[in-house]
């Protein structure tokens, strides 16, 4: 009877551990697969918008959206 109350707090163990690691290999998925990207497409709107003298509010606008998409807060 211990043993199989230990083998089950081992389980839960490993499958809290196998959740926890999931989660932030999901999480780093999302970064590299949808914010860079993202970020360096904005980045690129953004300085294309600066070198024209009209549109240099919306480029400085793009390129701040940039950088709070790779460095949140």
């Amino acid at each position: 009877m211990l043993t199989l109350i230990m083998i089950l707090g081992f389980m839960t163990a490993l499958l809290w551990i196998s959740f926890k690691v999931t989660g932030a290999l999901f999480t780093l998925a999302i970064w590299l697969f949808i914010k860079v990207p993202l970020a360096l497409i904005l980045g690129v709107i953004g300085l294309l918008c600066c070198v024209t003298i009209l549109l240099i509010p919306v480029g400085a606008g793009c390129i701040k959206l940039a950088f709070q998409l790779l460095i949140p807060g």
